[in-house]
């Protein structure tokens, strides 16, 4: 099997990798939002604020698993990572069933809706085409459209959508937006809304 070898400074971090068929993926990522934040991290002595760094993936397609969310970086710090072949890996220090759930029923590949928990057909060729997914979320077009009107006529409910504000957007990660549709623990911002709609009306 195919393993990445993580290590950091170095000493051994993990030694990831799956089985069967998946996706396996190593992410080091900063986000500075405040202004002069890149010099204020160049400069700090301790873990740098707003830097992520994770060594994850989804095995068959059936469960999330994990062996980095966090390392604690700091400057200086090198992360050191090859490539191995091997009879085996290192078990994952998480294991959960994947966000959104997808299976397979009656040969066609379903997805579950984060916002109305249905399961939607997305595979093969939905007729109207099932949804839009981000990174571990899932809307079908149902609630796409309710969530227009929802927004549009500014109602403070509508079905199992309510209109919030001040979420965290769980498609583009925009913090405090000022207007949402939320459902369960997911939210979708105006902003996300507008352009999702814009590319499934027909061009006039």
């Amino acid at each position: 099997m195919l393993c990445f070898e993580v290590s950091k400074n170095g000493e051994k971090l993990a030694r990831a990798g799956l089985r069967e068929s998946g996706v396996l993926s190593l992410i080091l990522s900063w986000v500075g939002r405040e202004q002069g934040a890149s010099a204020l991290a160049a400069a700090r002595q301790g873990p740098i604020s707003g830097l992520d760094f994770s060594v994850a993936g989804i095995d068959s397609g059936d469960r999330s698993v994990a062996w980095i969310e966090s390392a604690d970086l700091r400057v200086g710090d090198a992360i050191h990572v090859r490539l191995v072949s091997g009879e085996g890996a290192d078990a994952p220090t998480r294991s959960e069933p994947s966000k959104p759930v997808s299976k397979v029923e009656e040969g066609a590949r379903v997805i579950e809706c984060s916002f109305c928990g249905e399961m939607r057909r997305a595979e093969p060729d939905p007729t109207l085409g099932a949804g839009i997914a981000g990174a571990s979320v899932f809307i079908c077009l149902r609630c796409i459209v309710l969530a227009e009107r929802l927004l549009d006529e500014r109602l403070p409910q509508l079905f199992h959508l309510e209109r919030a504000a001040d979420q965290t957007c769980s498609f583009c990660g925009t913090e405090h937006t000022e207007e949402s549709a939320t459902a369960r623990t997911e939210n979708m911002c105006r902003s996300c809304v507008d352009m999702i709609m814009k590319g499934i009306e027909p061009a006039k």
